[in-house]
């Protein structure tokens, strides 16, 4: 089992960055599930910046809604995983058709997956509330 490491702050308070520069630290290979949708101008400029401060050796995967999955099947393939962002994940499925209880199947098999895989996950998070 993996280590993980929560990243939590505020809108634009750095938290991409500070994961990047956490996983860089660590050996090994390394992807970068990116969560977010390009649904206006403003997110497709900010997913183009967040894409552009992305070190090269960070192999990215954009999923929005079928996370648990994702991990299941790159397991192996990478020794260190940053998701970026879980509050994007939940707003995305939320948005989509399935109601509460397969969106909370879903958050029980990202937690079982993520207890289960071999590597590190770095876990971006905004401040909500």
């Amino acid at each position: 089992m993996g280590h993980i490491t929560f990243v939590i702050g505020g809108a634009r308070s750095g938290k991409s960055t500070c994961a990047l520069g956490l996983g860089s630290k660590m050996p090994g290979r390394k992807g970068f599930i990116a969560t977010a949708e390009a649904l206006d101008g403003e997110m497709k400029e900010r997913i183009a910046l967040h894409k552009r401060a992305r070190p090269i050796e960070w192999k990215t995967i954009e999923e929005p809604v079928a996370l648990g999955e994702v991990l299941q099947k790159i397991n192996g393939v990478y020794e260190i995983v940053i998701i970026d962002c879980l509050t994007l994940w939940l707003s995305n499925r939320i948005g989509r058709d399935g109601g509460c209880d397969q969106i909370r199947a879903e958050v029980e098999l990202l937690a079982a997956t993520m207890k289960d895989v071999s590597y590190n996950s770095i876990v971006v998070s905004n401040e909500v509330g």
